[in-house]
């Protein structure tokens, strides 16, 4: 797996577009951070342990790879993320560093989804298509606000 160089991992102007997680935000920030990763050929890092088979050299590599991915992820959450998911255990592992956001996140995403979903399939169209919008966009701005 070619990795590139911490140049152009590290870069602000790089992460810029991947949103900060601040707990609510899981599925968009988790997207396109997991885009970010996977055009920068680091997202199989964070999945997948290095081959015992691997070189020196291709350690060497896996390992600055590993600490590039784990600085990524730690600068686009928010204070209260990071005190939640980086550890002793986490801080330096980016396997952990990537799931335990997962963790933490995705069942609520999953749950605020079909709250949403149910709330829309209980609008009921009064013959007002304009009042029925609003009504649809205020579930959503409601559930955004939570």
């Amino acid at each position: 797996m070619p990795i590139k160089s911490s140049d152009n991992i590290t870069d602000n102007k790089d992460t810029i577009s991947i949103p900060v997680l601040n707990g609510s935000n899981y599925g968009h920030s988790s997207l396109r951070m997991k885009i970010h990763l996977r055009s920068t050929d680091l997202l199989e890092v964070c999945k997948n342990p290095i081959s015992e088979e691997a070189t020196p050299s291709a350690v060497n590599k896996w390992i600055k790879a590993w600490y590039n991915v784990i600085e990524i992820i730690t600068k686009r959450i928010n204070e209260k993320v990071f005190r939640e998911v980086v550890n002793e255990e986490t801080y330096g592992n980016a396997y952990l560093l990537w799931s335990k956001p997962t963790d933490q996140y995705a069942s609520t995403l999953s749950v605020n989804r079909g709250r949403v979903w149910m709330e829309w399939k209980s609008l009921i169209f009064y013959g007002n298509f304009q009042n029925c919008i609003d009504n649809g966009i205020g579930i959503c701005q409601n559930e955004g606000s939570k």
